[in-house]
C-alpha cells in the first residue's frame, strides 16, 4: 500500500465522518423545526390578530420583552422561516 492510496483513503474517511456529523445535526434541527410548527403557527396567527394590535397600544415596563410587539421582529422571522423553507427544498432536490 503507497502513500497516495492512505492519503485518499484518510480524505474519504474524513468527509464520510463530517458529513454524518452534519447530517445528525440536521435531523435533530430539523426535528426540532418539525415540533415548532405548531407554536409558530400560533405567532403567526397572534400577530395578524385583534389581540396583537390591543397589546401593541399597552405600556409595558421597560424590563419586561415584549419583541413580539415589534413589526419588524416578527415580520423578518416570518420571512427567514420561508427563505429557510424555500432553501431546504433546494438543498433536497440536489441530494435526489
Amino acid at each position: 500500500m503507497n502513500q497516495e492510496t492512505m492519503n485518499r483513503v484518510a480524505s474519504m474517511e474524513k468527509i464520510l465522518n463530517d458529513t454524518q456529523k452534519i447530517l445528525e445535526n440536521l435531523q435533530d434541527a430539523q426535528q426540532k423545526w418539525l415540533e415548532n410548527f405548531e407554536n409558530f403557527q400560533k405567532l403567526s396567527e397572534y400577530y395578524s390578530s385583534d389581540k396583537w394590535f390591543e397589546d401593541v397600544q399597552m405600556e409595558f415596563p421597560q424590563d419586561f420583552p415584549h419583541g413580539v410587539l415589534s413589526e419588524d421582529g416578527a415580520y423578518n422571522l416570518f420571512v427567514d422561516q420561508g427563505e429557510t423553507a424555500r432553501k431546504s427544498i433546494e438543498i433536497a432536490l440536489k441530494y435526489l
